[in-house]
């Protein structure tokens, strides 16, 4: 499944459980910026790629970042690719990130 960081599709599920709970966190770990987050302030991203210029440089960093914070924070998915959406006009680089459970099902 794709998931993209800022696409909010519905309200909060606040009794999800297993498979939505897991794909409502990683939607917000990957809409946060770390310090956000009063009681964990390393959660999230760390913005130091913001307002860099649009490059495979900054694409390798971005998804590097995204990996490790959702197989760090998320055991429940496992990260498969990362590519991007572009629109170089107005300087937009959003990443959609293609997970799979971590146990190797569908």
């Amino acid at each position: 499944m794709e998931l993209k960081p800022f696409e909010i599709s519905s309200e909060i599920n606040w009794g999800a459980t297993g498979e939505e709970a897991a794909k409502q966190n990683v939607r917000f770990l990957l809409s946060v910026w770390q310090t956000e987050c009063v009681l964990d302030q390393e959660l999230g991203l760390s913005g130091e790629t913001v307002d860099a210029p649009i490059n495979n440089t900054v694409e390798a960093l971005i998804s590097s970042e995204i990996i490790q914070l959702i197989e760090s924070r998320e055991p429940y998915f496992r990260v498969q690719h990362v590519k991007y959406e572009k629109n170089e006009i107005n300087g937009q680089l959003i990443p959609v990130v293609k997970v799979m459970k971590a146990d190797g099902t569908v």
